[in-house]
């Protein structure tokens, strides 16, 4: 079990600007982003329209349109998430295709079978980095950038006379949201075993051109699969 958290270390320490920083900077630009807007909308909005005034319209708005607000900060609140999973998509096909076939490239292969490691071992420790780090990881800096992005409205909200904790717990969701991104972790990762296996199949398979076998032969298949049909269902029509 000593041998397996290390090799588990040693994928995150080799593979740590994928794992931890792509989701940590990836969420400090949203929120970077997310501030200026806010600047910006309260520039151009002191210019033409009172937004004091909007704020204080929620005291008076009718419970529908005080759900629409809620679910639009829910919603909101959300975009970091978004566009992390987006990033860490990216990030593990890279880390898949490489995964195997990085170790015969740099010859690096012959230092690690020169300990006592099994070839199991070194391969579950890449799956359980693919599979369970870098989720768990993109997970939790996914939540607290949803906590910055409602802290922001919170601010901008409180700057007009609303209440901060109405914006943050009245208006909007952070249980329903921490709790959704939480319990879809386990259906991702089930979810990713398959593409992971086979990734990872054309990594330790080819010898050259991994992206090739990976995206190629499955679109190939489906192609041919997707003909045959077409044909079966022309001709016994």
């Amino acid at each position: 079990m000593k041998t397996f958290y290390w090799l588990v270390k040693r994928e995150f320490w080799e593979h740590r600007g994928g794992f931890l920083w792509a989701p940590v900077i990836t969420t400090a630009v949203v929120l970077v982003i997310n501030i200026l807007t806010v600047i910006a909308g309260e520039v151009i909005g002191s210019r033409h329209f009172d937004t004091n005034m909007m704020w204080q319209k929620l005291a008076s708005a009718n419970p529908d349109d005080i759900r629409k607000v809620g679910a639009l900060l829910d919603v909101s609140a959300l975009l970091p998430c978004f566009i992390v999973s987006l990033v860490l998509f990216f990030v593990l096909y890279s880390y898949c295709m490489k995964s195997l076939s990085s170790d015969r490239a740099d010859r690096s292969i012959l230092f690690w079978k020169s300990l006592p490691v099994s070839d199991l071992s070194t391969v579950l420790s890449k799956v359980f980095s693919a599979v369970i780090v870098a989720p768990v990881i993109a997970v939790i800096v996914s939540i607290l950038g949803a906590i910055g992005m409602l802290l922001i409205f919170g601010i901008n909200g409180a700057l007009h006379g609303v209440g901060f904790g109405e914006v943050v717990w009245d208006l909007a969701h952070p249980g329903r949201i921490i709790t959704s991104m939480a319990g879809l972790l386990p259906i991702y990762m089930i979810w990713m075993l398959p593409c992971v296996g086979w990734l990872m199949l054309c990594s330790a398979w080819s010898k050259g051109k991994v992206a090739r076998w990976a995206i190629a032969l499955p679109i190939g298949v489906g192609v041919i699969i997707t003909w045959l049909g077409a044909m079966t269902n022309w001709f016994g029509s």
